[in-house]
């Protein structure tokens, strides 16, 4: 049995990767490889990594520049006897990969975003400053320690081959994937909006995921302000939390909606606030594959999304959605509009959007990713 590690240097506790991990300990069956997860956890995150038969190492020592970290690590990795080291963050890369090294043990780098984006798009001092030095450093190492980068989105992995931060012969493409049995085909949609008490001539649209800057939230709620007049019963739901809820609180207010938008904080369980909206919206700075975006379409929900990372590759504009340009608050407000004004092209969005989920399931993810840890491991023997 070898056993792989998976390496993250923030807090795991719900959001893509993970959800991404959490899908790989799912789908990748316990007689073919055993897993340990060496990162900080919430206890949340602990307890169902370990029910699918995971190991759990909590480390948080990932200072890039402290060499101890490195030897504690490997360590680590060599006290565990691990077999393959896979790591989910550009940060927790750097030690992550010398660890490897130091230790003989074959390295692979999923990249959910590019190291780019390190600091999102803050344009301070320090935040070029470090930027650059994790793009260089990040540059260095996907050449010479790295025996492959997957990358979750296409564009991503393009984007880095032309810029040279990556090599083309040790980089593909494994798109996200997500549990499709969790979403019922037979729901009773007007069923689960009663729950929420809505009205019936009530329009929602929905966002899920973490509040912050990346996300383009200030730009939903001032296209919403501005559909207003010409559309009613609009709700705008933010299902999450984050650093900027308390600014988009006052943004509400400001624009004087405050009384249409609902912050219902972090839900483990995003499936009934599919279900009872009418449209997902990801206004997006910057994504790579968002996995919501794929629950929004098994969920049968027509998306608006802006033209960044892949999301124009998972919703095709006009097919499953409609797709705007970033940052372009007048076409996000037409596209929400044309969406809640038009039901016929509603119901047949939602009916691909459900077909178009299918190409996205993590048991095929994980296979594929299972493939690779076996190619990786048989060239160490």
């Amino acid at each position: 049995m070898k056993t792989i590690a998976l390496l993250y240097e923030r807090e795991l506790d719900y959001g893509g990767v993970e959800s991404h991990i959490l899908a790989l300990l799912r789908c990748i069956g316990q007689d073919q490889f055993s897993f340990v997860v060496i990162s900080p956890v919430s206890m949340r995150f602990q307890q169902q990594a370990q029910s699918m038969g995971a190991k759990v190492v909590p480390f948080a020592h990932w200072a890039v520049f402290n060499p101890l970290v490195i030897f504690e690590l490997a360590n680590i990795l060599k006290r565990e006897a691990v077999d393959l080291v896979h790591i989910h963050s550009p940060i927790a890369a750097v030690p992550g990969r010398l660890a490897a090294r130091r230790l003989g043990l074959p390295a692979l780098v999923t990249v959910h975003l590019p190291v780019t984006r390190y600091h999102g798009i803050r344009q301070t001092f320090k935040a070029r400053f470090g930027r650059w030095i994790y793009v260089n450093i990040d540059r260095l190492m996907n050449r010479t320690l790295t025996d492959l980068l997957v990358y979750v989105a296409q564009s991503i992995r393009d984007e880095s081959i032309a810029a040279k931060l990556s090599l083309e012969k040790k980089s593909i493409v494994i798109p996200n994937g997500i549990d499709l049995a969790k979403f019922q085909r037979s729901v009773d949609r007007e069923e689960v909006r009663r729950s929420f008490n809505l009205r019936p001539e009530a329009k929602v649209i929905t966002f899920i995921g973490r509040l912050d800057e990346q996300k383009g939230l200030n730009l939903l709620l001032e296209a919403t302000a501005h559909l207003l007049p010409d559309v009613e019963g609009v709700e705008v739901w933010l299902v999450g939390d984050g650093p900027i809820r308390t600014e988009l609180e006052r943004l509400a207010t400001k624009l004087g909606i405050d009384e249409r938008v609902k912050f219902w904080g972090f839900q483990a369980q995003v499936e009934r606030y599919l279900y009872a909206s009418d449209i997902f919206a990801l206004p997006s700075r910057y994504e790579g594959m968002p996995i919501v975006l794929l629950e929004a379409l098994a969920a049968g929900i027509p998306c608006v999304v802006s033209r960044v990372g892949d999301n124009d590759l998972v919703v095709e504009d006009g097919k499953q959605g409609l797709v705007v340009p970033p940052n372009d608050m007048i076409a996000l407000s037409k596209a929400l509009s044309l969406l809640l004004l038009s039901p016929e092209m509603h119901r047949q969005m939602s009916e691909a959007a459900i077909r178009r989920s299918e190409d996205f399931s993590d048991e095929r993810m994980a296979e594929r990713l299972a493939e690779v840890y076996q190619a990786l491991l048989s060239k160490r023997r």
